[in-house]
C-alpha cells in the first residue's frame, strides 16, 4: 500500500528547509524541475502498490532524496 507524504516539520523545527534556502539557489530549480517529473510518474508507480497491506514511504522520496546526496558529494 503506498504512502503518502505527511509534513512533519512542525513537530521538529519551526522554519522550514525553504525558508533557509536563498530564493535564487539553484537546488530550488532542481528541486522543482525533480519534483514535476516525480509528480507525472506518480500514477506509474501508485499502480504498483497494492490497495491493502502496511502504508510503505512513498517512492517518489528515494530518487530526490538520492538525486540530493548526489548532488551535495559532487562538491569541490
Amino acid at each position: 500500500m503506498k504512502g503518502s507524504k505527511e509534513s512533519q516539520g512542525a513537530v521538529f523545527i519551526y522554519t522550514s528547509p525553504e525558508q533557509m534556502v536563498p530564493a535564487n539557489h539553484p537546488i530550488l530549480t532542481i528541486k522543482d524541475f525533480t519534483d514535476d517529473i516525480l509528480k507525472s510518474m506518480a500514477p506509474t508507480l501508485a499502480a504498483m502498490y497494492a490497495k491493502i497491506g502496511r502504508v510503505s514511504i512513498p517512492p517518489e522520496r528515494l530518487p530526490k532524496s538520492m538525486i540530493i546526496m548526489a548532488l551535495y558529494s559532487a562538491q569541490a
